[in-house]
């Protein structure tokens, strides 16, 4: 097929205004109301609540995003998850001499479509037409002449939008008129049990042209049993180029966080996925509340890559705490140590503030994966290398290897950048001479034998080696005698 395919591999050896585009937090959780089977941008925490409603028990989506967007976060997707054996509630109006009028259904499963309300009055000539949510006016339409300029109406308000959709009933006549009624709810609509099977389904909705970021599901996962759900986090996250923040429960030990990340086996892929624990207080009102760690971790991974970029750690200074006021566990520098020998980022109150003191993947390739900044970086090229190069799919392939240079110069323009901020390891000899960038970019005739290029397949190659992360520092105290000479 036609476009750009980039795979991935690793050797040993030599070799911002705005929104980053990998800054993106895919949030996956329940809700009070609004739309579900479907990834919808949020904004800001008002941009949640016009499309999602307010906090509701038993879910951490409202607490997530106040978190990310109080914490720095710019962007995110929220796809509201429900059971499977949910309901959502409809309605039906009646046209004259109770015939087939309009339904009305609610946007996703759930007894919250119960809420809804319906009140037509008919005019003779033509009708208007009243939704209520919760007794509040949510549209409000007049003058309608047929059941077909409703529907349009209802469809295309924006309001609207996040709570019902309308559609003529079947067998009804589109020019016909709703008869008056009062105020009515449905009846039939319910919840179910979300059950982490639903998590697990709806990951998918996290389409790949939504672009790269962070996936989470926090609160899911209990630090038992959660195999399945890790592996579709961290299996998506592969898939798309994003990485998959996960934890455990709030009950959780630190012993016990660390013999589920370390009961959770595997070399593939596991470099797309890290672990944090403990949970974090956030303020709310003069009470405090627990809320999983991710939407944080989420919201600092967001800034440093809005400031920075994906080769700088979302870790130590960098990752010191705005709004999150503490933690539900303390984490001494023992306990640090052998939480990440576990592959287990902790939190820790550093001088009174909540940090992330960890950058570790949960790869136990340590040699190539050990930090999860490795695969942010690679899938930050492997993303913007092919936005770039989609534009010379479908150029002319001649002899003076126009197309080759082309190609080279469009990656370059995407790693240079990266050198430049120091996000590559550079070679230099002993006399301080550059060996190396960090990278090499190769696509000639090597690569590209005329038989694949008369196929129209042409191969490219990048090189790089990926800055590491200083997260441990020694430093030797030597206390000498007055008679002594200071080395």
């Amino acid at each position: 097929m036609p476009g750009v395919t980039i795979s991935t591999a690793v050797r040993t050896g030599a070799t911002n205004t705005g929104t980053a585009p990998a800054a993106t937090f895919f949030l996956l959780g329940t809700a009070e109301r609004g739309k579900g089977s479907v990834a919808v941008p949020v904004t800001s925490l008002s941009d949640f609540e016009t499309k999602f409603g307010e906090h509701v028990t038993g879910s951490y989506s409202w607490y997530s995003m106040k978190t990310f967007f109080e914490e720095g976060g710019v962007s995110a997707y929220f796809v509201k998850v429900n059971a499977a054996a949910g309901v959502a509630a409809t309605k039906a109006l009646l046209a004259a001499s109770s015939a087939a009028g309009v339904t009305f259904t609610a946007v996703s499963k759930g007894a919250w479509g119960n809420s809804l309300g319906f009140a037509v009055t008919n005019n003779t000539t033509n009708f208007d037409v009243t939704i209520t949510y919760s007794g509040t006016t949510i549209f409000s339409g007049t003058g309608y002449e047929g059941l077909s300029a409703l529907v349009t109406a209802v469809n295309a308000d924006t309001t609207a939008a996040n709570y019902v959709t309308c559609a003529l009933t079947a067998s009804a006549v589109s020019t016909a008129l709703l008869v008056t009624a009062a105020s009515s709810a449905p009846s039939n609509g319910s919840d179910g049990t979300v059950a982490k099977s639903d998590f697990i389904t709806a990951i998918s909705l996290f389409t790949e042209e939504l672009g790269a970021g962070a996936v989470a599901a926090p609160g899911i996962a209990t630090g038992s049993s959660d195999t399945t759900l890790y592996d579709a986090l961290r299996t998506h996250a592969a898939a798309n180029n994003r990485v998959a923040l996960a934890g455990f429960a709030s009950t959780n030990t630190l012993a016990q966080a660390r013999s589920a990340s370390t009961g959770y086996t595997g070399t593939t892929s596991h470099e797309f996925m890290a672990f944090y624990h403990p949970w974090v207080y956030i303020p709310q009102g003069s009470a405090t509340v627990e809320l999983p760690p991710e939407a944080y971790v989420a919201a600092v991974r967001a800034r440093t890559h809005n400031s920075t970029g994906p080769w700088k750690a979302y870790a130590g200074v960098a990752s010191e705490a705005r709004f999150v006021s503490g933690l539900t566990q303390a984490v001494s520098r023992a306990d640090a140590d052998l939480m990440d020998t576990s592959y287990v980022n902790p939190l820790r109150l550093v001088n009174g503030r909540v940090r992330i003191y960890g950058a570790r993947s949960h790869s136990s390739v340590v040699a190539q994966w050990r930090f999860i900044t490795a695969r942010e970086v690679i899938n930050y090229i492997s993303v913007q290398a092919n936005n770039r190069l989609e534009d010379l799919v479908f150029s002319t392939i001649d002899g003076r290897s126009t197309l080759f240079a082309n190609i080279i110069n469009a990656i370059q323009s995407v790693v240079e950048p990266i050198r430049i901020e120091g996000g590559f390891y550079e070679g230099f000899d002993s006399l301080g001479k550059r060996i190396d960038y960090g990278y090499t970019i190769k696509c000639d005739d090597s690569l590209n034998p005329v038989a694949d290029l008369e196929t129209g397949t042409v191969k490219a190659r990048i090189g790089v080696r990926v800055s590491s992360v200083g997260d441990k520092i020694e430093v030797d105290l030597i206390k000498s005698n007055l008679t002594t000479a200071l080395a």
